[in-house]
């Protein structure tokens, strides 16, 4: 378990009005060497194009835990690709696991937000 980069456009140690969503993601079996978990957040259940916010752990193994720094709070839909090798950006692979948040979260200023995401 680890954290990764966190990225929205905004430097995470600043705080301000943002708010974070402390993400749980739950797997079975274990992830092959070389695998991301790369977590999203975007206003639609199904990403499309580049999302709001994003965090990636490396090499995760279940249950993997990351945090999401919004710049803007609202409510998100929050995904998760469990990206195995050939690891690339873009739509999941055949090989890849993906899971979606069972309904969409409302991330406040200030606040933290836990979620839990099952990849079956």
């Amino acid at each position: 378990m680890g954290f990764g980069m966190v990225r929205d456009g905004m430097d995470i140690a600043s705080g301000g009005g943002r708010g974070r969503a402390r993400v749980r993601v739950t797997f079975s079996g274990m992830a092959p060497a070389g695998t991301q978990l790369q977590l999203a957040a975007s206003r639609e259940m199904m990403l499309m194009g580049i999302p709001v916010a994003f965090s990636i752990v490396n090499d995760p193994v279940s249950p993997a835990t990351s945090e999401i720094t919004f710049s803007t709070p609202g409510t998100y839909w929050i995904s998760a690709n469990l990206n195995a090798p050939p690891v690339t950006f873009g739509a999941p692979g055949p090989e890849d696991r993906t899971g979606v948040s069972a309904m969409p979260i409302t991330i406040r200023a200030g606040e933290v937000t836990d979620v839990t995401v099952e990849i079956l």
